[in-house]
């Protein structure tokens, strides 16, 4: 019996208070992650550009209620403004694809608006994916954003890494 796919989009807004460069700096520290977020409990850096940054990464996280390991490629063409990356493998993921970008915030001077999205494609293990009824399909539809007390520990971590401007 062939297992269902999942997908889900996700897009999530927020302007920090620090400058752009900042703000990619932080998102660049992948080696840290475990730090901060919550699902992630180990970071491998695979391989690094010619600058000494990132660029094929191995994570292993919590997903779905069991661990998973995953490998990403990193996009680092647009350094400072945007941090895309494409997933290479993963055991239970299909696709991982998304993006950080940073830009000056409009509204609030001195502050970044940090964009985040994500697309991805579980393949799920059998039993752990509902499949749809008859007649329906699985379509990309927003995340819902539901923050738990972790999340809510790790965004104050994740904080005390970026200076604030006085």
């Amino acid at each position: 019996m062939e297992t269902p796919a999942r997908s889900e989009y996700a897009m999530r807004r927020a302007t920090v208070l620090a400058s752009p460069q900042q703000c990619f700096d932080v998102a660049l520290d992948l080696a840290t992650y475990p730090e901060w977020a919550h699902a992630i409990s180990e970071v491998t850096i695979d391989s690094v550009d010619d600058l000494g940054r990132p660029s094929t990464v191995t994570y292993v996280a919590e997903a779905i209620g069991r661990s998973t390991r995953y490998q990403l490629q990193y996009d680092l063409s647009q350094a400072a403004a945007m941090i895309g990356w494409l997933l290479v493998e993963g055991d239970i993921m299909a696709r991982l694809d998304g993006a950080y970008t940073f830009a000056d915030s409009v509204d609030e001077p001195g502050a970044t608006d940090v964009t985040y999205e994500l697309l991805d494609l579980l393949g799920c293990p059998a039993g752990l994916c509902q499949a749809p009824g008859r007649g329906q399909t699985h379509r990309l539809r927003p995340a819902p954003i539901q923050i738990t007390g972790r999340e809510h520990r790790s965004r104050r971590r994740l904080a005390a890494r970026i200076p604030r401007f006085s």
